[in-house]
């Protein structure tokens, strides 16, 4: 069940996260857009599934469906909020794992359930691992965005360059960079949890905080320090804390020793 839970959650993480470009989330409005969507995960899904007998289409089916359901409400009535979004994801989340009870044979019914099991291990060990990296780079780009929102200096513009990638003041840099800092940030973070060099985080900071130094060392613009702070503390907390769920989904697979 575990393992049919995971080829389900990658496919998903994949489909509405990293396959989903901005254009496309605009596009949501229409119902072309959405189906789009909904037809990119489920071919996402299919890829991770890797199915070899027919009786899978039938739970995929029932995910697309779900999907394109919980996306259409989100998007024409509950709208780009924290909650909407965290709502959406746990009903997503809650029929995957309503699907791996009700049809765990799934992984078994895949190619990876043909392989050798050293190799289907070592599989599982690597989508975990692909899964701890969307949700701490993708997911919580989006998730830190929204939570500091709020938070955003009044009249500034919308792309000033912060840790999270979220902006509030006129562009001082390159285009986007924000948001690339703490793609950045976080995936090494998660890195160096799974190499098991923890110290790297420290490092990582303290190289942050040097080279953010200007930006929070006037005492005139005390909220725009604070915003890049708690963005940056955010941002950290997010990475460290997938980073250890991630590698407890590593060590099922592959336990030390």
């Amino acid at each position: 069940m575990i393992e049919t839970f995971l080829l389900l959650l990658a496919g998903h993480l994949l489909g509405d996260f990293v396959f989903q470009s901005d254009a496309l989330i605009a596009r949501k409005q229409t119902w072309r857009g959405l189906a789009d969507h909904v037809a990119i995960v489920t071919v996402l899904t299919l890829l991770m599934l890797t199915p070899t007998r027919l009786s899978i289409l039938g739970p995929v089916a029932i995910m697309a469906a779900s999907h394109f359901a919980m996306d259409w409400l989100k998007v024409h009535r509950l709208g780009d909020r924290l909650w909407a979004f965290g709502l959406d994801q746990v009903v997503h989340i809650a029929v995957l794992v309503g699907l791996a009870v009700t049809w765990p044979e799934m992984a078994s019914q895949s190619l990876w359930g043909l392989q050798p099991s050293p190799l289907q291990v070592q599989i599982y060990a690597a989508l975990a691992v692909l899964c701890g990296g969307v949700v701490a780079v993708w997911v919580g780009g989006v998730v830190i965005k929204k939570l500091v929102e709020p938070l955003s200096p009044a009249g500034r513009a919308a792309n000033t360059l912060l840790t999270t990638g979220v902006a509030s003041g006129p562009i001082v840099g390159m285009p986007n960079a924000g948001k690339y800092i703490g793609w950045l940030e976080r995936g090494l973070t998660l890195t160096f949890i799974l190499i098991g060099h923890p110290e790297g985080v420290g490092f990582l900071l303290a190289a942050k905080s040097i080279l953010r130094f200007r930006d929070v060392q006037d005492q005139n613009d005390r909220h725009q320090a604070e915003y890049i702070i708690i963005g940056t503390f955010l941002s950290f907390g997010w990475a460290l804390a997938v980073a250890l769920a991630t590698q407890a989904a590593v060590l099922h697979w592959l336990p030390k020793g």
